[in-house]
């Protein structure tokens, strides 16, 4: 008997109004000054301790992470959501198992930061989360000792590992990757505060890690060197006050500092880049609240000027949208910029949830983000601030005022060809169409892969695949041809199209109610119609059956991958197309592979778990790709 429950009244009431922004401290406009955004024995590369709260024993004690430092290897970050669980008869053995909303390796999570991995002059750098060795200990360090922990993961001393951010460089032509470089570590277990990262004119790798909820702050880093990656410099600005920005004024007698959560960062022509970002509105411990009861976030956008060694500048601020809330992909080239999103209810006004996101709409820039548009070109009104607003830019609407939530929609991506006012662009979606349970962790729930492509008239929708079983599964568009508008489209597959709602055809779904897959490609062109199962190519090993003939240590050995990622502006030559993280979705796991997907539709590559040696460049060969769970 399938059951599928939250666990307890506590979960459901977490589930419904707690945010992981409720924390026992309000952001200030230093991020540095946030005990759980510095982890407690983060030291410089000269030994000075880097905390800056009181109480801090960093300075005295015998172990140390020193920031900046060549890694022996990668890993990405293990992680479970640990709250919003329910209980599935997974296996058909009639115990449950315990499932979350999201977990597995989240090393390169989420789909909406953007980019994670960047080519520049025949290099591709990137970024990724994991967990750091503490040097004097030998063991990860963790969020153990005044930490902030939000996962479930926990290690076989009971222990959650802390979030270190690594930055890469991979040649493609030598088959060779650097060793990772820590470039911060959090106190804290939370991948929202993954990073992403670009590239100036002059060759100097920026990252942004992002921020999380509506009280924890952003930095912001600068390789010292240009096309280097052995050491940064910290160009983090201040924290920035929304309490003097349109519409917020006059919201707070005291200042409203936020955070960049799920950061977009381009680099424009005129010699900046662009951000694109959430801003969490309100802060519940502290009762301040930017949106005034309007919207659980706003889509916000800026200029980062470069500004040397000095902390970027951070200039013309602009609210795009404060009404409800959005979770938001985008992309660039040069001075185009798309952005495609959807909306979801605000539980604190409109009685929902932040799973109850539906809908699909899109906006432009063809300046650099200085003005935006349809996909008819027609000029937005900012900040959206109503339902009517949004009426504006709409491709493609489920759900209106007053009535339920009958489709969900979860970004995933979103490309397009064509430049200026002549832009076809192509978003990436799961769809949703629920059985009633709170969250989409479900065996019979229907998950479909979908794209919505504008081929300069009309938006239209059609299905790519139907073998995903996951909201929260994450894959990526990549353009083959821009002449036909065709895109090679990898995704974490799962066989499942052959239940949707029907209990007795379990045996033949591979559907686990855990997000990931076996990695998978499917081409598609524009406004092509949906071309059945058969058309999708499998690139990993295939998956074991969770219920027919599956061995006891079923759960144990789990090993999937998730979070495909494109990599930015990669040339139509590039061998590399995409990073992908593998791990266990169930359960923690040491053994977190990251692998690298090929223009040529294969996975043969992954980043090495182990390197012991390095060549005259400091470069290290790649590990050749044998299956998930037996990379070493």
């Amino acid at each position: 008997m399938l059951k599928a429950v939250l666990k307890g009244s506590l979960a459901a009431l977490l589930f419904s109004s707690m945010s992981y922004a409720d924390v026992q401290s309000e952001i200030t406009h230093s991020p540095w000054k946030d005990s759980f955004n510095v982890y407690s024995y983060l030291k410089s590369p000269t030994g000075e301790c880097l905390t800056q709260w009181d109480g801090s024993s960093c300075g005295s004690n015998a172990y140390s992470v020193t920031q900046f430092s060549k890694r022996d290897g990668f890993n990405g970050f293990s992680f479970r959501l640990s709250w919003a669980d329910v209980e599935i008869d997974i296996d058909q053995n009639g115990t449950n198992e315990t499932v979350s909303k999201y977990s597995g390796n989240l090393g390169t999570y989420t789909a909406k930061h953007y980019p994670t991995a960047v080519e520049h002059n025949n290099n591709v750098y990137f970024v990724h989360s994991g967990p750091v060795v503490v040097e004097g200990l030998g063991k990860y360090g963790s969020t153990s000792g005044g930490g902030r922990s939000i996962s479930s993961f926990k290690r076989s001393d009971g222990k959650t590992n802390a979030l270190g951010i690594y930055v890469s460089k991979l040649n493609p032509a030598s088959n060779k990757v650097t060793k990772p470089t820590l470039v911060h570590m959090l106190y804290k277990d939370d991948p929202h505060q993954n990073a992403v990262l670009n590239v100036d004119a002059q060759g100097y790798i920026y990252i942004l890690i992002a921020g999380s909820a509506a009280n924890s702050g952003s930095f912001i880093f600068r390789s010292k060197y240009p096309n280097n990656i052995d050491d940064f410099v910290d160009v983090s600005p201040a924290t920035f006050d929304y309490s003097q920005t349109d519409p917020f004024k006059n919201n707070s007698s005291k200042p409203l500092y936020r955070g960049i959560t799920y950061p977009k960062l381009f680099w424009v022509p005129d010699g900046y880049f662009r951000v694109i970002y959430t801003m969490h509105c309100k802060n519940r411990t502290y009762n301040t609240d930017p949106c005034n009861g309007k919207a659980r976030n706003a889509l916000i956008t800026a200029e980062l000027h470069p500004n040397g060694t000095n902390p970027i500048q951070m200039k013309n601020v602009k609210v795009l949208a404060s009404y409800r809330g959005n979770y938001v992909v985008g992309n660039a080239k040069g001075n185009d910029i798309v952005l495609a999103f959807n909306i979801y209810l605000n539980e604190d006004v409109h009685g929902g949830s932040i799973d109850d996101r539906t809908n699909l709409y899109y906006m432009h820039s063809s300046d650099g983000g200085l003005s935006w548009q349809n996909a008819k070109n027609q000029n937005i009104q900012v900040p959206i601030q109503s339902e009517a607003d949004y009426e504006q830019i709409v491709a493609r609407k489920y759900f209106r005022e007053g009535e339920p939530v009958t489709r969900k929609i979860f970004m995933k991506d979103i490309n397009f060809t064509g430049s200026g006012a002549n832009k076809k662009p192509m978003i990436l979606y799961v769809g949703v169409t629920h059985n009633g349970t709170s969250i989409d962790a479900s065996l019979t729930a229907h998950h479909y892969l979908a794209k919505s492509f504008y081929d300069g008239y009309n938006w239209s929708q059609e299905k790519i695949s139907n073998d995903v079983d996951h909201s929260y599964s994450s894959g990526t568009l990549v353009l083959s041809d821009p002449n036909k508008n065709a895109y090679n489209v990898y995704f974490p597959q799962t066989p499942d199209h052959a239940v949707h709602g029907d209990l007795k055809n379990l045996d033949t779904s591979y559907n686990n109610a855990l997000a990931g897959g076996a990695i998978a490609v499917m081409a598609t062109k524009g406004s092509d119609a949906y071309q059945g199962e058969g058309h999708a190519s499998r690139l990993t090993e295939k998956l074991i059956h969770p219920r027919v003939g599956s061995p006891d240590t079923y759960f144990a050995e789990l090993c999937e991958f998730n979070y495909i990622r494109s990599i930015h502006n990669a040339s139509a030559h590039s061998k590399f197309v995409a990073i992908a993280a593998g791990g266990n979705p169930y359960q923690y796991s040491d053994h977190n592979p990251l692998v690298l997907v090929n223009r040529n539709k294969t996975v043969t590559s992954a980043l090495p778990l182990n390197i012991t040696s390095v060549d005259s460049n400091n470069m290290t060969n790649l590990t050749r790709y044998t299956s998930c769970k037996t990379l070493k």
